[in-house]
């Protein structure tokens, strides 16, 4: 069966048709139906993934010290021509940097882990990991650190969220729930990227005034024994 482009599923329309009944199940619930084996931490497998995505990135930042001197060499003589040599170059250096960034993305990925105490038996060894690895970054380890375990604490709460807090019916000058139209809600381009590209998709707890951010110690986001 083929849906029209303002359609619903036939999975998504069921449940519509189901009241929302909140879970009941606690965190500690959650906690202790995980198998066991899957929160022992494994400090040598850790290690190996830090310095596996260390080693990209030197051997990248190798890559990207060779791009000039091949341009400056008509890259072996391959390419003479001078357009085609910018081309070639900027091709290069474009690769270079989406590779580097899917690698610090993992780096980004394992200071999270740490910052979580997952990668190491040793709360200090954590910390120091994730310093080094989201500093690296020109992350705020500590202070994001801070603000996030708020976030996993708030969890499924779409008012007390750290990081998403979605724009109510009013805020989008929305009409009555029972005049709306598909339309209204732009249901069409809402997920596409030049949609999201905007700062509709910026969306931060409402309780922090604007320009709130993660590296002034001053901020809200921290509690006063946070700032000592």
């Amino acid at each position: 069966m083929v849906f029209g482009i303002n359609l619903n599923g036939p999975e998504y329309e069921a449940r519509l048709k189901k009241p929302f009944t909140p879970p009941t199940v606690t965190l500690k619930e959650i906690h202790d139906a995980v198998p066991k084996h899957l929160l022992n931490k494994d400090g040598k497998r850790a290690a190996a993934y830090i310095m596996r995505d260390i080693s990209l990135t030197l051997v990248l930042f190798k890559f990207a010290s060779m791009i000039g001197p091949w341009a400056e060499s008509d890259f072996g003589g391959f390419v003479t021509s001078g357009w085609h040599k910018t081309l070639v170059k900027s091709a290069l250096w474009f690769s270079y940097c989406w590779i580097q960034g899917l690698v610090w993305a993992g780096i980004f990925c394992l200071g999270h882990d740490a910052g979580h105490g997952t990668l190491f038996e040793n709360s200090k060894v954590n910390n120091a990991v994730g310093f080094i690895l989201h500093t690296w970054l020109l992350i705020p380890y500590y202070a994001w650190r801070s603000t996030h375990h708020a976030h996993h604490k708030a969890t499924a709460s779409i008012e007390r969220d750290e990081n998403y807090v979605p724009y109510t019916r009013s805020e989008y000058n929305l009409p009555d729930a029972k005049r709306v139209t598909k339309a209204d809600y732009a249901e069409i381009f809402e997920e596409t990227p030049i949609y999201t590209l905007f700062p509709k998709n910026t969306m931060g707890s409402k309780m922090y005034p604007p320009g709130t951010n993660h590296f002034n110690p001053d901020s809200p986001l921290f509690k006063k024994e946070q700032r000592e």
